[in-house]
């Protein structure tokens, strides 16, 4: 970064109470190109021009009549907004214990008077180009929050809604709840439901490889397959190795899904399933065969459909393997076993977020994988 990108858009305030050396200090200043040049001739004129202008670099003389800079240094470093800029003192003490009475003040930096003009800007410098690089920085963070956070509305609002719920729980019979948190910001989950008439529902989940942007890029991918492919009703396994072989095209190596696909048929009173490398389902607390090739690594891999009964009374239990394989404050996960065991001590008409305050309890506070669990009762 050369000089002049650095001083020119800086703004740098003096304060000090002698005019020769604040007209000397600008002199310099404006010899690197200093873009605006601010000037106080005292403390209490400083704190309050460092408070308005916000200046990029404060350059400050100690000893003033008043308020000196020991204390500019103190009001300013009390101030959680001004903690972070730079403040380069002026000063005639030489002394060891005196200068580290500068810095514990406060003081970014020093230069003992009189001022050595190559020693007083290239420490000017210093100090800029570091507040520009940390600008640029919170800029940037600031951005990416809010990409962020715009990237988890879309995500969330691809979840089924609500009303969508409600729909179901009135025209089926069918209780569907559902507990979704990205490890980050944003991840790789995604469960759903499909209304495919004749009292069927289709029900989802996946699980992208991965956390994070990358893992949720995937989801809005497949999210996008699956309205463009729409599923049949009597073929989860087919609608899997379908799904499969366009992710296959289209998802960079390496990465993969894990899904469960289920219809369940309240007139026949049955679960028609397939799955693709997914946590095994707990059907009225009996786990279900989750295994199969996850989707978008081998074009043309098969998948069978499986059926069970699904009547009156019957809780299916999906879930993501952030819950069974996060490791607990026991130094173990809690396994598939475990979560069987957890889920049998636990109300089986409670909500998710219920039935997994034993995991809650026990697990870090930050999981380090996306963790879903969806809940789908059938009225008694």
């Amino acid at each position: 970064m050369t000089r002049e990108a650095v001083f020119r858009p800086a703004r740098i305030l003096v304060v000090d109470d002698h005019a020769a050396n604040r007209a000397l200090v600008e002199v310099l200043l404006k010899a690197a190109g200093t873009g605006e040049i601010l000037q106080a001739p005292g403390g209490e004129e400083g704190l309050a021009m460092a408070l308005e202008h916000r200046p990029d670099l404060l350059v400050l003389d100690l000893m003033m009549p008043g308020m000196d800079g020991f204390e500019v240094c103190r009001r300013l470093r009390a101030d959680p907004t001004m903690d972070d800029m730079p403040i380069l003192v002026q000063t005639a003490l030489d002394g060891a214990d005196e200068r580290a009475q500068v810095f514990d003040m406060g003081a970014s930096d020093l230069v003992v008077k009189p001022i050595n003009a190559r020693e007083f800007l290239a420490r000017a410098r210093v100090h800029l180009e570091n507040r520009l690089l940390v600008r640029s920085l919170r800029d940037s963070q600031q951005r990416m929050t809010t990409e962020l956070k715009a990237a988890r509305a879309m995500q969330e609002a691809i979840l089924p809604s609500p009303a969508v719920l409600a729909e179901i729980r009135a025209t089926l019979g069918l209780s569907v709840e559902a507990v979704f948190e990205p490890s980050s910001e944003i991840g790789g989950d995604l469960w759903g439901v499909h209304r495919l008439g004749g009292g069927q529902l289709g029900l989802f989940t996946i699980d992208f490889s991965g956390h994070g942007v990358s893992a949720a890029l995937n989801v809005f991918r497949l999210h996008a397959l699956m309205a463009d492919h729409p599923p049949d009703p009597n073929d989860p396994a087919g609608y899997l190795e379908h799904l499969n072989d366009l992710l296959v095209r289209v998802l960079p190596r390496g990465q993969f899904a894990t899904m469960f696909y289920g219809v369940i048929d309240r007139q026949a009173e049955t679960l028609v399933y397939a799955a693709a490398g997914a946590p095994d389902p707990l059907l009225d607390g009996v786990a279900l065969d989750g295994s199969g090739l996850p989707l978008g690594i081998l074009a043309g891999a098969r998948h069978d459909n499986r059926h069970c009964a699904f009547g009156d009374g019957s809780t299916l239990f999906l879930y993501s393997d952030a819950l069974t394989e996060t490791p607990l404050s026991s130094g173990a996960p809690l396994g598939e076993e475990g979560l069987a065991a957890m889920l049998a001590r636990a109300d089986r008409s409670a909500s998710p977020e219920v039935l997994l305050a034993e995991f809650r309890a026990a697990a870090p506070r930050e999981l380090p994988d996306d963790l879903t669990a969806v809940v789908v009762r059938a009225a008694p």
